[in-house]
């Protein structure tokens, strides 16, 4: 298992109040794990994991659930300053409103996020070495290179060591899915 180094305590708290979330939205919509493993199109020792014990899950599995529970779950970094959206984040945006199935729309949501925060460390003239040092991995700016060219499939915790090494917090915000 990954060893987290949270920038922040409020972070490792922040990923268990979704996590009991996760599972009390489950538990009122009167969906079991099987159910909600099968609307999620994940095993049931996937959901049953991450309600016990998923205390770093992968941003696309928070987002399956959510949907397997008739939620959304988005991000939104809070960050010290303001500064324009970047042009491939409000593509990506543009894009993620009009996907054709909720996967995809969430892989949008995930890539503007990440091009809104990776613009935004440029913007605050914050180098990918700069970040490395402020997580304090051993990787150099490799790790940070990583998450912003989406190399592989990025962990909760690693957009919020991102965005707390930015100076903001970010928070995930489950709003229910209109019913057709």
């Amino acid at each position: 298992m990954t060893r987290i180094v949270d920038l922040h305590p409020d972070d490792a708290e922040a990923r268990v109040k979704l996590r009991l979330q996760l599972r009390d939205l489950r538990l009122r919509l009167g969906c079991s794990q099987a159910e909600a493993a099968a609307r999620a199109g994940v095993t049931k020792s996937a959901v049953s994991l991450l309600e016990r014990r998923g205390d770093n899950p992968l941003v696309a599995s928070v987002q399956r659930m959510a949907r397997a529970v008739d939620h959304r779950a988005i991000l939104r970094p809070h960050l010290p300053h303001t500064l324009p959206t970047h042009p491939t984040a409000a593509l990506l945006a543009v894009v993620e409103a009009h996907a054709a199935d909720a996967h995809t729309q969430d892989a949008y949501h995930r890539s503007a996020v990440l091009a809104d925060l990776a613009a935004y460390r440029r913007g605050t003239g914050v180098t990918a070495r700069e970040m490395s040092e402020r997580w304090g991995t051993r990787r150099d700016a490799t790790a940070v290179c990583d998450l912003e060219g989406e190399l592989k499939e990025p962990l909760l915790a690693s957009y919020q060591r991102y965005t707390r090494a930015l100076g903001g917090v970010l928070h995930v915000d489950l709003e229910p899915v209109p019913q057709p």
